[in-house]
């Protein structure tokens, strides 16, 4: 095969730093292109550079297949000091090592992923003579010799002899709008094949190497470059960092005026946050300002003692001794550190930390009452007790049952046991490789089973089920494994079993394939082999198919699965097929009711789906399809749909903002738009829109200023309503609702009180003590319909008493106290609801997945429930009355006994009894409150109290209404289904207990949003959470780094570093259980603090240690895996010469960011998740599992402890599969 070669230059700027001087140094680079390689001995280049040239760079680009061992040598004929790395060629932060021998570099791989992949050679010393360098790469390829004398002028294009045939894939040349005298660092992103279409960063330096500005270069929707700046004290310390601003006719270039820029744009004299340091020299900060000048005098304060021996600032001591918990009184003076923080509103909270800078207590002050939290750990550094609010003091063993968490160990620090509030302990049982093969949690020990998880080779998880067993330590000194071996293997799954020798009763939840599609020819498989293999489809992407090498085309990736039902009486079968960069290409699936699904997909060059086709019933050939367009920097701006054949309707259209914020939202060819407000700080403060508008107060309004981001007052009006309607908010110290009062007209006075919701008192977990609401009690009467008062066991509800006298009218939105016992609930062993008398409920059933299977009523009325072993909901069976209504999930499709009824959209739905579409109106929350038609007629309307109840509603047309999750109203149920719980909003309490309550663990395991259900979809505070925009999922990271070694390390610079890596290493394409393909995209905030006072108990973090003390690389600290701790050498000192020449090793940090979303290893030598591994590769099956830890219900499998050696956080909070959700903007807590 003919080989073509090109060879160009481009100019690059190099920036020297020296002390305080920016030196700006011209550079040659030179770039090769191989091509693709073919059968063959091996090629040779060699090429001169002249003595004209400053240092330079060269690149070489090449394909390498997997098959082939590769051979790379370089040799310079004046030996000059150079380095050399390899990369990928696409993403180039993931580097494969070089190793020099002589006077030659050599880089040699048996096993280099099949691929494109770039060779940098750069030349540190100046030339001072004509350089040869001769290049000679061996993957079998065809005999080329070639030389070339580079003699062209610095910053032209030179093209090599003969002409090429064609443009390198890649291509561009310095942007004359880079201001040269400063020093910078330039990021492309290509988003074309030809390189014309890219995003493009500059990050600007000052003389001492500090980022000081960061230019996107044509942003906007304007395409102007939008701008951002810091300021630093004269310590050095970053002060003031402002507001980000758009910039037109500069061309990436410097401002040099934007803090005056940001004051006439913003028209606000304070348009930045500021940082105040402690002036005695500490340099700790002590205060912090949020942007604007309304904020300017409410900050957030910092301030450091040490614990006395009475008041608020003393703790109470505990031990743990011989596995027994020891009150030792409290500790002595001066022997904690306390962190003390008041927010922007006054509300104070306290750290007190020991010498081993270990948390032992958190206190949160309301007025004159402490709600502490104990963390009391093992002489092994392990945490053995988290004793909540609630104990007081009293460490007894009944009220230690109800409300602590306990921890057990082994000798290898492995967890053992652990027991969570009111619920009996799980027991975890470990193989020899230290990885979670049983657990059994309380409901399954009264029918002596187990959960197990199997693994294949590479240690990924291959198969999970339910059985019963002897022995569960049998694999303490053994692996266990399943090998795909062919044939039927056991129980039909096609793998062959460790475990079949010691367990009994065996019942499969799922089967995973990897790497090849031999399992289609397992004999169970046989009559689904045809419509789950490949095909064709015009229109879309094409698998990838290595023909040298059949088995390299999808190693390791997810390649089929096959989920079984909760009823054992059917399994899902899918197949997954994926293109040469790993996006899911084509899917198929066998569903539950018997029929195939097809999903197709293509992408663009940055690889998000650009169209895709769902036929959702292939013996009808019934379909939809998406069609996604972008603008210049890759923002989501139109998404068009057909359903089966018919014409193509426009979804959605976005238009964002010059600041980069969703501006407007469109939905059916623009017959509905939304438009959006924000203020300084970029929070919601108005929607827009004929049908709905609301408008947001925090600092202005009728409610009292909320500073610190609660909203203080909010209005709407919905469905033509002439009347504006709204709250006004008011919270406790600890930021729970306290009362929200309704009101009418501009100042929330008219009609006052006629819909408000109050919560009387709440206990030191957030149990809800007493509840008043208002509603209406007749046709024209407005009273209290609801006074309630909850009594409890624990955190658990035992009773509820309601003393109003009024009910609410026609059948309205209220508690109905149906009975008047002692007990009026009851729970199971893992703390799930059993009972609940008041909405004559007489026994709920529970599967091995925690999840109802079936609830019974007074009088013979039931739902029951099918669920898939993923957790996804499948089938609702009512019997109401002697009629049977049966509801299945298929994806996006709802079918209601078996006819299919209604098409779930990215906007809504469509009736498919007359193929109509209709669309969500939703507010700040996601709540829907208005259905219009496509034709733009109201359909629906729904108001809603703080807690998500229903207080006004013109018709219901569909059931999707609070949080957009489903309302069930029959038979009196009036839950909302959030995936993995039920939630009663006339209570707000969940059913069951949060599967993640060991991140909030000063909270009671039943609340709902930290008992903040106007500023919170769930959880407070979460430290990773996702949204959903479209096709797009957005994984949201708050996380903090510290430098707690000796090293001086350029912490910014490693800050953005590991940002970065997460980034380039997790996003990318997935498939979800509804089967459609959603980008999962990283919003990382990942900010420096100088002191562990800066660190919040929600925050994850990242620690740099000295190699030789406690921070062992890639340590998990005793929080559970929220900490992690990373060795200091892996980071490049904060000097001149390691800013310059220097890089970070961020695979360990990466690699642990994975744990702690929720990844286990991978033995896969090309993924991040191996240990030890130095590959930035993810994929879509690990994006899915990412996911799933919000979605995947706690069933004791191995997904809850990835860590294993420390408490099992689930790192992400909400209890639906994916938050259907716009955050515009909205200022998240």
């Amino acid at each position: 095969m003919k080989q073509t070669s090109k060879l160009f230059i481009k100019r690059l700027l190099i920036c020297l730093i020296l002390s305080h001087l920016a030196l700006s140094v011209n550079a040659a680079v030179l770039e090769y292109d191989l091509g693709e390689f073919t059968d063959g001995p091996g090629a040779g280049t060699t090429f001169t550079v002249s003595a004209a040239e400053d240092p330079n760079t060269l690149y070489v680009y090449f394909r390498a297949d997997k098959e082939k061992q590769f051979r790379y040598f370089i040799e310079s004929t004046d030996k000059y000091s150079c380095e050399y790395h390899v990369f990928e060629r696409y993403g180039g932060e993931r580097e494969y090592r070089t190793r020099p021998f002589s006077n030659t570099y050599k880089i040699e791989y048996n096993n280099l992923p099949e691929g494109e992949y770039r060779i940098e050679i750069t030349v540190k010393s100046k030339i001072s003579g004509a350089e040869t360098y001769n290049v000679s790469i061996s993957v079998g390829v065809d005999n080329i010799k070639k030389e070339e004398t580079i003699d062209t002028p610095i910053g032209f294009t030179h093209t090599s002899q003969p002409k090429v045939e064609e443009e390198p894939t890649y291509k561009q040349t310095i942007s004359p709008g880079l201001t040269a005298t400063r020093s910078y660092i330039r990021k492309i992103v290509p988003l074309s094949a030809n390189g014309i279409s890219v995003l493009e960063s500059i990050s600007y330096f000052d003389g001492l190497g500090r980022g000081i500005q960061t230019v996107q270069k044509g942003f906007t929707p304007q395409k102007s470059d939008l701008v951002d700046f810091i300021d630093y004290n004269s310590r050095g310390k970053s002060w003031r960092s402002w507001g980000t601003i758009p910039v037109s006719g500069l061309n990436g270039a410097f401002v040099s005026d934007q803090p005056m820029r940001a004051k006439t744009l913003l028209n606000d004299m304070r348009p930045y946050s500021e940082i105040l340091y402690d002036p005695y020299g500490m340099d700790t900060p002590v205060r912090e300002n949020g942007v604007g000048e309304a904020f300017s005098e409410h900050g957030v304060l910092d301030a450091l003692h040490v614990n006395k021996a009475s008041g608020i600032y003393a703790c109470n001591c505990y031990s743990i001794q011989r596995e027994q918990l020891i009150a030792s009184g409290v500790y002595p003076a001066g022997t904690l550190s306390v962190i003390e923080t008041t927010d922007e509103d006054g509300r104070r909270s306290l750290v007190f930390k020991d010498r081993m800078k270990l948390t032992v207590a958190e206190k949160q002050i309301d007025g004159q009452t402490e709600c502490c939290t104990y963390y009391v750990y093992t002489t092994g550094g392990d945490l053995g007790y988290v004793l909540p609010p609630a104990l007081e003091g009293n460490i007894d063993s009944a009220a230690l049952s109800k409300y602590a968490y306990v921890y057990k160990y082994d000798g290898l620090h492995r967890m053992t046991e652990k027991k969570l509030p009111g619920c009996e302990p799980i027991h975890y049982y470990y193989d020899k490789a230290d990885r979670i093969v049983f657990t059994q949690d309380g409901n399954q020990y009264l029918k002596g089973e187990y959960s197990f998880t199997l693994y294949n080779l590479q240690g990924q998880i291959a198969v999970t089920g339910v059985c019963k067993c002897d022995n569960p330590r049998i694999f303490e000194t053994y692996l266990a494994f399943a090998i795909q071996e062919g044939g039927d293997g056991y129980c039909n799954s096609g793998y062959t079993f460790s475990l079949i020798h010691s367990a009994t009763n065996i019942h499969l939840s799922q089967v995973n394939y990897y790497d090849t599609y031999d399992y289609l020819d397992i004999p169970a498989m046989a009559s689904h082999k045809v419509p789950l293999s490949y095909l064709d489809k015009e229109g879309y992407s094409t698998r990838y198919v290595n023909n040298r090498c059949s088995e390299a085309s999808s190693y390791g990736r997810l390649t089929g699965s096959r989920t079984f039902t909760s009823d054992d009486n059917n399994e899902m079968i899918a197949s997954y097929y994926y293109d040469d960069r790993g996006n899911l290409v084509q899917s198929s699936l066998k569903n539950h009711l018997g029929t195939y699904e097809h999903k197709y997909m293509s992408y663009t060059f940055s690889n998000k789906v650009s169209s895709s086709m769902h036929i959702y019933d292939s013996s009808a050939n019934k379909s939809q399809s998406y069609f996604y367009t972008y603008d210049h920097a890759d923002r989501l701006i139109r998404v068009a749909h057909r359903l089966n054949s018919s014409s193509l309707v426009v979804l959605s259209e976005n238009e964002y903002d010059e600041y980069g914020r969703l501006k407007q939202h469109s939905v059916h060819d623009k017959m509905n738009s939304s438009k959006y407000s924000y203020n300084l700080r970029n929070w919601l403060t108005e929607i827009t829109n004929p049908q709905f508008s609301q408008t947001l107060h925090y600092i202005d309004g009728a409610g009292t200023p909320q500073y610190g981001g609660n909203i203080s007052s909010m209005s709407w009006r919905a469905g033509g309503e002439s009347v504006i309607r709204g709250y006004q908010f008011g919270y406790d110290a600890l930021s729970r609702l306290k009362e929200a009062t309704y009101g009418e007209g501009n100042t929330l006075t008219t009609n006052a009180n006629r819909f408000t919701e109050q919560v009387t008192s709440y206990d030191k977990m957030g149990n809800i003590l007493g509840l008043k609401r208002y509603g209406q009690s007749s046709a024209t009467d407005y009273s209290l319909i609801d006074n309630l008062s909850l009594t409890y066991d624990g955190n658990q509800l035992k009773n509820v008493t309601d003393k109003a006298t009024s009910s609410a009218f026609n059948n309205g939105f209220e508690f109905k106290d149906g009975a008047n016992v002692t007990i009026e609930y009851e729970y199971d062993k893992n703390g799930n609801l059993t009972k609940d008398l008041n909405k004559k409920i007489t026994d709920i059933q529970y599967n091995y997945l925690n999840l109802p299977s079936r609830i019974q009523f007074e009088g013979g009325n039931s739902i029951s429930y099918v669920y898939g072993a993923d957790g996804t909901k499948l089938r609702t069976t009512h019997i109401i009355d002697e009629v049977t209504t049966t509801t299945d999930y298929c994806g996006s499709v709802i079918y209601e006994n078996g006819i299919a009824k209604t098409l779930l959209t990215e906007a809504g739905f469509v009736s498919l009894n007359d193929n109509k579409y209709h669309y969500y109106l939703q507010d700040h929350q996601g709540n829907n409150r208005v259905v219009a038609s496509q034709d733009g007629v109201v359909e629906e309307v729904n108001h809603y109290y703080p807690f998500g109840g229903i207080f006004a509603s013109t018709s219901s047309v569909q059931p999707y209404k609070y949080n957009g999750k489903e309302l069930d109203r029959k038979g009196g149920l009036d839950w909302y289904d959030y995936g993995a719980r039920m939630y009663d909003a006339t209570l707000g309490r969940f059913m069951k207990t949060d599967r993640f309550s060991e991140k909030y663990v000063s909270l009671s395991p039943y609340q709902y949003g930290a008992n903040n259900p106007v500023n919170n979809i769930d959880i407070n505070g979460d430290s990773i959470w996702y949204t959903l925009n479209d096709n797009i999922v957005t994984m949201h990271v708050t996380t903090k780094i510290f430098n707690n070694s000796s090293d001086n390390i350029n912490m910014k610079r490693a800050a953005k570093d590991i940002a970065s890596d997460i980034k380039s290493s997790y996003e990318g394409e997935f498939e979800w259980s509804d089967g459609k393909i959603y980008n999962l995209k990283v919003d990382m905030d990942l900010k420096v603090v100088t002191s562990m006072k800066d660190v919040e108990s929600a925050d994850h973090l990242f620690v740099l240690a000295d190699s030789d003390g406690e921070g062992a690389r890639g340590a998990t600290s005793m929080s559970g895996g929220k900490v992690m701790t990373l060795a200091s050498k892996d980071f490049a000192d904060d000097n001149w010469l390691s800013n310059n020449l220097s890089h970070n090793n961020t695979f360990t940090a990466t690699h642990e960011f994975g744990h702690a979303a929720g990844l286990p290893h991978s033995k896969n030598p090309f993924n991040i998740m191996k240990q030890g591994g130095v590959f930035h590769n993810s994929n879509s099956a690990q994006r899915k599992i990412m996911l799933q830890q919000q979605y995947n219900i706690n069933r004791g499998s191995n997904s809850l402890n990835y860590m294993n050696r420390k408490i099992p956080y689930p790192y992400v909070h909400y209890d639906n599969n994916i938050v259907d959700v716009y955050s515009l903007g909205l200022k998240w807590r």
